[in-house]
């Protein structure tokens, strides 16, 4: 069975790391816009991982804001909430990232 996806969307927070030096991994959220037949639109959130010595290099660059591109694995997770309702989360195992373009500063100037 095959469990691969590939979404792009925008970072939701800044990229937490974790691990070791010799085991680093990294954590971020990411949104991805989903396009509905009548012409509305709503986010859908992921939980992102990546894990390996990339992920040092990888992760100054993942800033919230910043479009991306990820392919992995899809994974679920089902919670409890604070009010005692379950929900089911998303994850992304990934493999790759591409960084598509970086959240844009705000000059004084207006442009």
């Amino acid at each position: 069975m095959i469990n691969n996806v590939n979404l792009s969307g925008n970072v939701t927070r800044d990229v937490k790391k974790h691990g070791t030096a010799d085991k680093p991994y990294i954590t971020f959220g990411l949104a991805v816009t989903e396009y509905k037949g009548n012409g509305e639109k709503s986010p859908m959130f992921f939980s992102c991982i990546m894990f390996g010595k990339r992920t040092i290099s990888v992760a100054e660059f993942i800033k919230k804001g910043a479009k991306v591109c990820v392919s992995g694995q899809l994974g679920s997770d089902n919670y409890t909430d604070k009010n005692g309702i379950e929900h089911t989360g998303f994850s992304i195992n990934v493999n790759d990232l591409e960084l598509m373009s970086a959240k844009q500063e705000q000059s004084s100037q207006g442009w």
